[in-house]
């Protein structure tokens, strides 16, 4: 039998690896510092990837049964064992929005966000890599427009100007602002503006 590795090793990049390797930044554009962590949370945080490798693995999330022997394990990663508010459900590895079956992950550390989502329903997969920390523009917002370009529904515009919200408007079905010459700081604000709104919108239809 293969003798098993221990839980927890010490991991180094190879040459090629690390020239590969991207700066992260910070929320103010300066280079970060790498994340690192052990112990049990080790697995946290410590994959390094490509979006090639990425898409190959949301491929093979999206047909389980083309996995060999792998397909009873992604199968068991997508059933629900979590119910809250508002249509979302927790499965193993994945977040789950039962409204467009859409199975999804984001997370962020040390100068690096990302968001990874794929949707059985419509057949499509897309992965959003950033080297910077989290802010308003983020893979959240980016993927978030994907998956409705993906899925025929009105996107999100990306566009500086955010869409104009209401309590009763949703980002998918959001009108765009009039277009104007908005300084990045201006943006901001307008964003977060949008993004509250949503939030309290979303609040308001959970508890109807």
């Amino acid at each position: 039998a293969p003798k098993l590795r221990p839980a927890i090793e010490e991991w180094k990049r190879s040459g090629e690896q690390q020239r590969r390797f991207l700066q992260g930044y910070d929320d103010k554009h300066r280079p970060a510092r790498e994340f690192h962590s052990d112990g049990a949370l080790a697995g946290s945080g410590g994959i390094h990837s490509t979006a090639g490798d990425m898409m190959t693995f949301l491929e093979a999330n999206l047909h389980p049964e083309k996995s060999g022997s792998l397909t009873s394990a992604l199968a068991l990663s997508h059933q629900i064992h979590v119910r809250t508010n508002g249509g979302q459900q927790g499965a193993l590895v994945w977040d789950y929005m039962a409204n467009t079956g859409t199975y999804w992950h984001s997370g962020a550390t040390s100068g690096f966000t990302s968001h990874a989502f794929f949707n059985p329903r419509t057949d499509s997969a897309a992965v959003v890599l950033m080297n910077t920390a989290p802010s308003l523009f983020s893979p959240d917002l980016i993927a978030g427009h994907i998956r409705q370009r993906l899925s025929g529904e009105p996107a999100i515009s990306l566009a500086c100007n955010p869409p104009e919200m209401s309590t009763n408007a949703l980002p998918s079905r959001a009108s765009a602002l009039a277009s104007a010459s908005v300084s990045p700081a201006g943006c901001a604000r307008r964003w977060a503006m949008v993004l509250r709104r949503s939030s309290l919108a979303r609040f308001a239809a959970d508890e109807m």
